[in-house]
């Protein structure tokens, strides 16, 4: 498999792809995301998180020319707004309240940059949330402070891949439809099509 810088300082996707096999090393990227807020297109959203990613790969990428970047973005999104990472406590509580009970979207994309050759991909999962009262909300945030967490949580701390099907009755999250490494940070399917891609193309070029 293709050794590559992953362009992110992340531990939940540095822990995905380690326990799958890739072979990476991290380089963090210093590129300025945008965040869009209020509420927007699906197009829109989809095309800010393309975005982010690929620039934070481009940005590794310009110090790193002979090596394969990989990098990520995920957000969560309700209604057809951005829930990006909170910035306070209140935030974090208002967040989950708007979870609570209803279903929402978590779409993370995946770039791939490397010389004469930059791919991202969009990568899309529904979470439904069960019903939740307040001192559920205060008492996991106050045990999890999930303020570097888009959308104020974590879906590994509700419910591990070998129980989503059936989650604990304490868990936020009651059914997810697509990914659940998808909503922990990548895809690593999804990343490990896409370098076969890369893969594929690369050999392509060298043949010619």
């Amino acid at each position: 498999m293709i050794e590559f810088i992953l362009a992110s300082k992340s531990p939940r996707r540095c822990e995905i792809l380690k326990q799958h096999g890739f072979s990476f090393r991290v380089a963090e990227s210093s590129a300025k995301e945008k965040h869009l807020e209020g509420k927007l297109t699906e197009k829109e959203i989809i095309e800010n998180i393309k975005y982010n990613s690929a620039i934070k790969a481009y940005n590794v990428w310009c110090d790193n020319k002979s090596e394969v970047i990989v990098s990520a973005d995920t957000t969560v999104v309700k209604n057809n707004v951005c829930l990006n990472k909170p910035h306070s406590v209140n935030e974090a509580f208002l967040y989950l309240k708007s979870l609570s009970g209803t279903s929402h979207e978590v779409y993370t994309a995946i770039s791939i940059k490397a010389d004469n050759y930059e791919k991202t991909e969009i990568f899309k999962t529904m979470v439904y949330f069960r019903e939740l009262s307040d001192s559920e909300i205060f008492e996991y945030i106050d045990k999890f402070n999930p303020l570097d967490k888009a959308g104020a949580y974590g879906i590994q701390d509700f419910v591990s891949k070998q129980n989503i099907n059936n989650p604990p009755y304490e868990s936020f999250v009651s059914k997810i439809e697509g990914s659940y490494y998808n909503v922990m940070g990548i895809c690593p399917f999804g990343l490990e099509k896409m370098l076969d891609d890369y893969s594929v193309s690369a050999l392509g070029t060298f043949n010619l």
